[in-house]
């Protein structure tokens, strides 16, 4: 679920962790290799939005699924990391959480897109040759097709 700022949020000025062994009673998904899927999406938010990952765990994975979805984000991450850790903008809030809850089957309404923009101006960053990059994640259980604007003046 990306993170909600207009502008300017660095990876430096937050960070998300994920707890896979037990935390509290809400907070597994031990045995990674029984849960690819939320694991991977989790690792995909982290990467995807930029923002620095605490993991609280004993190993990165378990079994050969759950190795393959850590390598698989590491990869993508060190690939685009300057362009990842740029600015971003948050384009759309599909994920919709209440009393700070995460847990989306008791608290939250997943309507739509999550969107972010991460965004790199030849004046901040001018030996980068991407200039911005969409990142999109669908949390509903259903394939979707939606029409996204994305304002890419400021990009360069």
């Amino acid at each position: 679920m990306p993170i909600s700022s207009p502008y300017h949020n660095l990876e430096s000025n937050g960070s998300r962790w994920i707890a896979t062994q037990s935390y509290d009673s809400a907070a597994t998904i031990s045995p990674l290799e029984e849960h690819t899927v939320e694991y991977d999406f989790a690792l995909s938010t982290i990467f995807g939005t930029g923002v620095s990952g605490e993991f609280r765990v004993t190993s990165l994975w378990d079994g050969p699924r759950s190795h393959h979805s850590v390598k698989k984000w590491f990869q993508w991450f060190r690939k685009y990391r300057t362009l990842l850790s740029s600015e971003f903008l948050t384009l759309a809030h599909g994920t919709k959480c209440w009393e700070g809850a995460l847990k989306a089957s008791a608290t939250c309404d997943l309507s739509g897109f999550d969107v972010v923009l991460h965004r790199a101006p030849p004046g901040l960053y001018p030996g980068l040759k991407a200039r911005a990059m969409v990142v999109v994640w669908n949390p509903t259980e259903e394939t979707r097709t939606e029409r996204l604007e994305v304002p890419l003046y400021y990009a360069g």
